[in-house]
């Protein structure tokens, strides 16, 4: 795979890791996904969401995830709907049962 634009950013809740993969923009988080954490996720994508055919959302270290983080991967999701689209990989415990509870692992792409 290779890496352009590496990007990193930690706080003591989130740490979120992004690279362009060709036209893919792959995105790492580790920690919570909550209301104070959601608007750095939402400006990281942002910065990159133009240029990206399709958005890979890596959650294998994400632990919690909160009404904050879903409305931002859910804006994405609509957003990348008129390219390539959006997934999301590594869905496990906490996270895939608020997925699950709220219907939106019905409607986004989990691999």
């Amino acid at each position: 795979m290779s890496s352009i634009n590496v990007w990193q950013e930690r706080s003591k809740m989130l740490n979120i890791e992004k690279r362009m993969d060709g036209q893919e923009l792959i995105v790492e988080l580790e920690g919570r996904l909550d209301t104070l954490t959601a608007p750095q996720l939402e400006k990281a994508v942002s910065e990159d969401i133009e240029k990206a055919e399709s958005i890979l959302f890596d959650f294998g270290k994400l632990e919690y995830i909160s009404s904050a983080g879903l409305r931002v991967i859910n804006a994405v999701d609509i957003e990348m709907s008129e390219k390539k689209g959006m997934a999301l990989k590594d869905v496990h415990g906490s996270v895939m049962d608020v997925l699950e509870l709220t219907g939106l692992s019905n409607e986004l792409k989990i691999i």
